[in-house]
């Protein structure tokens, strides 16, 4: 079974003399100064882009937008509010509190603003999805780019979409509730980072009334109105065809496979998600630079073996296997001494060119994954490298 999502733009469209002009609103917020974050299907196809201030609107300009993660960056000048605080420093935690600001369902509500609580309800979107948390607190269409914040009122997340409720009614008979989800806190700052944003971060600080942190939210959340406008009475008039360009629309396995590649040999891809964040293109672009090629950035299938040509950049010896099980999938190793690692880091065992992602560590032992090489050719007491 297949559900659906919709995105949490409102949408109003307006057609005379031939032309169709279309109208969306959602909501952003500050993260530095002259500088908002929304969301890119809020911002996608707009003609022009207004935020709407309490003492007026002011025109905004995208410095960057990146469809699959779905943010965007806008630049305005002249607004007098505040700047939210998004929490890098310490990881959001399932059941925690999670409320929503933002300006929804266009003009119909509130014009300064609406503030819902709930909680995180899951660290992972629709169908396992990394990148996104799902949260409890209702959203509605014109919430999309709001904050996600926490009971301190820093930054967890970007509100992104719902699930789809009629959708979600055919497949199986019931309507969802307060399925909700957000982009997380660790896409929202590399993307910000990626785009050299110095951003006010964060970490655990005690909490403080729900009264105060919408009053927080209200001082740097702002609606924001795209306006578009397409030709559609006159037939359009035939185009030479473009010369084709590389495409990004690859298995999200095989962008995973490329990040784990690219990390192993010292290319800093970011968490091996499958995303196509800025992080990873980054890391592609330099890699395709290394093996000469054009740093375009994509990601492709014949991108992914020409990274393994690469030597593996392998650290220094932290441990050894001391057990195998479940076939040639998984073993526990033995640290030499506790070292700083933690749960998803990548080790190598240089001997039969395995590598493995650690998924539990409990005092001086750990259990590795392997997610590259022929697991079958493991031995007890090989020698295991920290990676990354």
């Amino acid at each position: 079974m297949r559900l659906n999502l919709c995105h949490l733009a409102t949408v109003a469209a307006l057609v005379a003399s031939g032309v169709a002009s279309a109208q969306s609103s959602g909501s952003a917020f500050v993260v530095a100064p002259g500088l908002l974050v929304t969301n890119h299907h809020v911002v996608d196809n707009c003609g022009a882009i207004d935020v709407i201030a309490s003492d007026g609107r002011r025109p905004a300009a995208i410095v960057d937008s990146v469809e699959i993660i779905d943010l965007a960056l806008l630049r305005v000048y002249g607004l007098r509010g505040g700047i939210a605080s998004i929490r890098a420093e310490t990881p959001v935690l399932l059941g925690e509190q999670a409320t929503v600001f933002g300006f929804p369902l266009g003009g119909a509500l509130s014009s300064t603003g609406n503030f819902t609580t709930g909680v995180v309800s899951s660290l992972r979107g629709l169908n396992d999805s990394a990148g996104q948390i799902q949260i409890t607190a209702p959203v509605q269409p014109g919430n999309s780019g709001g904050p996600v914040l926490d009971r301190s009122g820093g930054v967890i997340g970007v509100v992104e979409s719902k699930l789809d409720a009629l959708q979600t009614v055919k497949a199986t008979g019931d309507i969802p509730q307060n399925v909700n989800f957000a982009v997380s806190v660790s896409v929202l700052t590399d993307f910000l980072n990626q785009n050299n944003v110095t951003f006010k971060s964060v970490g655990p600080r005690a909490a403080i009334p729900t009264t105060q942190i919408a009053e927080m939210a209200q001082s740097f959340t702002y609606k924001i109105r795209c306006k578009a406008a397409v030709k559609t009475a006159a037939k359009p008039e035939r185009q030479k065809p473009e010369p084709s360009k590389p495409t990004t629309s690859v298995p999200q396995k095989v962008v995973k496979e490329i990040q784990i590649a690219l990390n192993l040999r010292g290319f800093d891809a970011g968490p091996a998600d499958g995303i196509m964040g800025p992080r990873t293109r980054a890391a592609i672009s330099s890699a395709q630079k290394t093996l000469g090629r054009v740093a375009d950035g994509l990601p492709s299938k014949a991108l992914l073996r020409s990274i393994k040509s690469i030597p593996i950049s392998s650290g220094k010896v932290i441990g050894r296997i001391t057990a195998l099980f479940k076939g040639d999938k998984r073993f526990v190793f033995e640290f030499f001494d506790v070292p700083n690692a933690r749960v998803g880091d990548l080790v190598f065992i240089d001997s039969v060119g395995v590598t493995a992602k650690i998924d539990k560590i409990k005092g001086k032992f750990a259990i590795a994954d392997v997610i590259e090489g022929n697991g079958k050719r493991l031995r007890v007491k090989a020698s295991i490298r920290r990676v990354r």
